[in-house]
């Protein structure tokens, strides 16, 4: 990000504060607390394709598009996207050309050959849309033949709330002259926003972080052009008077100087920049989850080693949710969630569960009808 910021022209000082805006994004931190996701992976490989187009790295690119699309299938879209970005908006057509034809053929092969051939079904994501269909292309189709069914969802203070959340920590830097790099975004956008699940819609989970790069880039472009929301201290100063001071005679004539004046439409000066950013991380970052959330299990933290130690083969596993991460490496290991009632005991060399603390997604409910 720092090097996008000077590709763009700005000053060191300038990148740097961008790149401390960029850490200190809610969603960069708040993604680290929850369960790893490949998109964590594609975030760099977004900005670094970007780079390397407008610095005409072919190779580079081509390597940073291949990454990504090996991140997740859905990703795909997202680089089909910028590839539209790129080949109309910044003028790059071979590397538009590459992006949008990979993206697409890549979205096509996952979703229509790859995925049900080894899973036996359609893309588990489809099931956050049965509103507008069963399968990939039925939604696709119904989103073309019949808009009118997610405009509830488009329209709604949720949404609202949702794009508030993603743009506040940046709002300074969003200038509507230069919203282009948000056509790469896109696809994430509609995607969270008609999905049926709300997660889906903050800045907690992995959704979001598609948009991440592009926001950045619209701020960086802002930036460039000078412009920004912030109070920023002008140059000039507007002016100032003279006083008379002293009795009689010696009365002497002073210049009083006019503070300088504030403006809102000039480049805005990087401290109030990590100023904003600190505020809103204190605001919408989940740092609190160390002392609230994490600590709430600590009762059978030492019991929950001395259970994992037992288990010394890679046989299959049924497990709570935040045991699973230390049981990774076999072939089978399901989580005792809702749903998981009526599992099969018989298919697991191991179970190991926690009904004081049965983790997310299952209940104390769910723990004793495995037991019984």
């Amino acid at each position: 990000i720092w090097h996008l910021a000077r590709q763009a022209s700005l000053k060191a000082a300038s990148a740097q504060a961008i790149a401390v805006v960029y850490l200190l994004y809610p969603l960069v931190f708040n993604l680290n607390l929850f369960d790893f996701h490949p998109e964590v992976m594609a975030l760099p490989a977004l900005l670094a394709a970007v780079l390397a187009a407008r610095l005409g790295k072919i190779w580079w690119f081509t390597g940073a598009i291949l990454w990504i699309l090996g991140c997740k299938a859905v990703l795909a879209l997202t680089v089909a996207a910028m590839g539209l970005w790129l080949l109309v908006f910044e003028n790059q057509r071979l590397y538009g050309a590459i992006a949008l034809l990979a993206g697409v053929a890549w979205f096509l092969i996952a979703t229509q050959l790859i995925i049900p051939l080894f899973s036996g079904s359609e893309a588990a994501a489809v099931g956050r849309y049965a509103y507008l269909g069963s399968s990939v292309l039925e939604i696709a189709q119904n989103l073309l033949l019949k808009p009118w069914l997610v405009l509830e969802k488009v329209f709604s203070l949720e949404t609202l709330e949702y794009l508030v959340l993603l743009i506040l920590p940046i709002i300074w830097g969003v200038s509507p002259q230069h919203l282009t790099p948000l056509v790469a975004a896109i696809p994430s956008l509609v995607i969270n926003i008609l999905s049926e699940s709300p997660a889906q819609r903050n800045l907690v989970h992995q959704y979001s972080l598609p948009v991440l790069p592009f926001l950045l880039l619209v701020v960086i472009a802002s930036l460039a052009a000078g412009k920004g929301w912030l109070p920023r201290v002008s140059e000039k100063r507007c002016g100032g008077k003279n006083e008379r001071t002293g009795r009689g005679g010696d009365k002497q004539t002073r210049r009083i100087e006019i503070p300088h004046k504030i403006s809102f439409t000039r480049l805005p000066n990087r401290r109030w920049i990590i100023l904003w950013s600190l505020i809103t991380f204190l605001a919408l970052g989940k740092y609190g989850y160390f002392w609230s959330i994490y600590l709430n299990s600590l009762d059978t933290w030492q019991a929950t080693r001395e259970a994992l130690v037992q288990i010394q083969t890679p046989g299959s596993v049924l497990t709570a949710p935040q045991i699973a991460p230390h049981l990774t490496h076999r072939q089978v290991v399901k989580l005792a969630i809702a749903g998981s009632e009526c599992a099969n005991l018989d298919e697991f060399e191991y179970i190991l569960l926690n009904l004081p603390h049965p983790g997310f997604g299952s209940t104390p409910k769910v723990v004793v009808s495995l037991y019984s």
